[in-house]
Formats: structure tokens, sequence, C-alpha cells
């Protein structure tokens, strides 16, 4: 049982793991945005929504592209703790930990822009 209560606190933290990091992302464009609006240029000041879109977006790319191995190792480790008796088991245990953190990973920008950035 303690394994069980260890791996579903891993996770539990993974996937605020990824909420932070939809979150940093928020807080970076919204500093960035105030940052670049002060600017004295012009050209900066009338491209701020095209340049804190284009680099917020790659940076969402990047921190899901890291999170994604790490989420696929971490699914693996947590499964080889819980020592299921026969691969079945194993291979059943890993594939619905490496679902839930790779889903939470990769939909968790799409639902921040769908439900929240559009009000």
């Amino acid at each position: 049982m303690p394994g069980y209560a260890a791996n579903f606190g891993l996770i539990l933290f993974m996937i605020t793991l990824t909420f932070s990091a939809v979150f940093g992302v928020i807080v970076y464009r919204i500093t960035t945005a105030a940052a670049l609006s002060f600017s004295t240029n012009e050209t900066t000041r009338s491209n701020v929504r095209v340049t804190v879109t284009a680099t917020a977006v790659i940076i969402n790319l990047v921190v899901i592209l890291i999170l994604d191995e790490i989420y696929g190792a971490v699914a693996k480790w947590l499964t080889e703790i819980e020592v299921p008796k026969t691969e079945k088991t194993f291979e059943e245990r890993l594939i619905l930990k490496a679902f839930l953190l790779k889903f939470v990973n990769s939909y968790a920008p799409i639902f921040y822009v769908a439900f929240f950035k559009g009000r």
C-alpha cells in the first residue's frame, strides 16, 4: 500500500508541475508584453503581440517536449517500484501512468487556450 501512495503522490506532483509550467508561460507573456510596450522603439511596440506570442509558443513547445521525456522515464520508474507480479500487469500499469502524465502534459496548454485565454 505505501508504494501506491507514493505513486499517487508523485503523479499528483507531476500534474501540478505541468500546470505550473503553463502558468509560468502565462506569467512570461504578461511580463514580456508589459516590458516591450514601454520600449522607445516604435517597431518594437507595434510588434509586441507577435513577438510575445511567438516566443511563448516556442517556450511552451520546449517545455512539453522536455516534460514528455521526463514523464516517460518517471512512469517506467514508478511501475518498477510497484513490483507487479506479471509482465502483463507491468505493461498495463505502465501504460496507464504514461497515458495519464503525457495526456495532462500535452493538453494542459490547449485547455488554457480554449477555456481561459479567449475570455
